[in-house]
């Protein structure tokens, strides 16, 4: 099967995994800090969701996590001294997120935290992270407001609102939409808050929102009552705002009631392979923003897709990414506070720097507010499976 980085990029050659790890380390300029020449083994602890409802993003992290923290260890990046991962699973759970979060600080003794999959925990288990003074830095969640937790939380992703609602200012006019529906998964705080905010963004674009229906999250993926409503009113496009475990099956069911025809947009759930492979032709005509891509060719993300398909055998996603980035990130941080000390980490994050990512078009990128700036791309998903960048024509 044809990749989306070999339609871009062309064959993709072969790079040692370390000529792959040296040129992600040397790209790395940020931080002056100094570490002594005894080893420190300075432990991070990486909070996920391995299991239940969310782990089909939280597994996906946690593997590109694991590449990171190789790549950190054995280019040398921190001298003599390692990341050492505490791994903790908080089930897709609110409580046990908390729970998790208090073990790491109190049992574990972490210099920092890095991780966090579902927005919903992440409102559940930061404040946890702030009450107990631990430097954290959040890489999945993109519910609003997580920037007002604290001065100790700090953000690797940004709330995919924004750019969800920019999509729509240049999907109506280019794909002149005239009807909308919207499908959300009701006890999700980041699709219960895009719901209203997307349909207030195509009424202002002069589309009537014809139809909105809640789901419910679990293991039943049957949405069929629910889409078979929306495909009476025969919407031009359906906003799909669910996790990316139930994206697939909504379009596949939503293609089977009627809306054969119908454009689908959403955020970065969209971004998956499973979304792909679930939906199959289903998915054509998607459309969703994403801070990254596979075939952007910045020297740094080249290396880690590269690295991510050596070491599993095929393409990494945002997900993925999302983690990855958190790893590079932390270790930028650490590496800038010289140390291992909590309070050196937290006065490295709240001082002035530029990071290198893997995300948009420049690979560097700093905090404001304690939010990680990005710049979004546009992508639709095609009748062969393949993504294209859209730029809104």
């Amino acid at each position: 099967m044809t990749t989306l980085l070999s339609r871009v990029a062309g064959p993709v050659r072969t790079v040692s995994r370390r000529a792959q790890t040296l040129l992600i380390a040397t790209a790395l300029t940020v931080g002056a800090g100094t570490f002594t020449a005894s080893a420190e083994d300075i432990k991070i602890g990486v909070p996920l969701s391995l299991s239940g409802s969310v782990a089909f993003a939280g597994t996906k992290m946690k593997e590109a996590m694991e590449l990171a923290f190789e790549e950190v260890n054995s280019s040398g990046y921190l001298g003599a001294n390692k990341l050492v991962p505490v791994w903790a699973d908080d089930r897709s759970s609110q409580p046990q997120g908390i729970s998790v979060t208090q073990q790491l600080a109190l049992r574990d003794n972490v210099s920092a935290i890095v991780g966090y999959t579902a927005s919903n925990i992440c409102l559940a288990s930061l404040p946890v992270a702030q009450e107990l003074k631990v430097p954290t830095l959040q890489s999945d969640c993109v519910v609003p407001g997580l920037d007002a937790i604290g001065n100790y939380v700090y953000n690797g992703v940004r709330p995919y609102e924004s750019f969800v609602l920019e999509l729509v200012d240049k999907l109506v006019p280019a794909k002149q939409i005239k009807t909308a529906a919207v499908i959300y998964l009701r006890e999700n705080p980041v699709f219960t808050r895009l719901a209203p905010a997307i349909t207030k963004a195509f009424e202002k674009n002069g589309v009537k929102v014809v139809a909105t229906e809640a789901v419910t999250g679990g293991g039943d993926a049957d949405f069929s009552a629910q889409l078979t409503a929306i495909a009476n009113t025969k919407p031009d496009i359906l906003a799909i705002l669910t996790l990316g475990g139930q994206v697939g099956p909504v379009m596949v069911q939503a293609r089977r009631a009627g809306m054969e025809k119908t454009l689908f947009i959403g955020e970065q759930s969209f971004d998956s392979a499973d979304v792909r492979r679930i939906a199959g032709p289903n998915a054509a005509g998607s459309y969703y923003p994403s801070h990254w891509f596979a075939d952007s060719p910045l020297p740094r993300n080249q290396a880690y897709v590269k690295a991510y398909r050596a070491k599993y055998n095929r393409e990494p996603d945002t997900f993925a990414t999302n983690g990855y980035n958190g790893v590079w990130l932390i270790a930028q941080i650490v590496k800038k506070a010289g140390s291992g000390d909590r309070a050196k980490i937290l006065a490295a994050m709240e001082s002035p720097g530029v990071y290198d990512t893997v995300f948009g078009t420049e690979g560097k990128t700093k905090f404001e507010n304690r939010m990680l700036t990005m710049t979004p791309f546009f992508f639709t998903i095609e009748a062969d499976g393949k993504i294209a960048r859209f730029e809104g024509k």
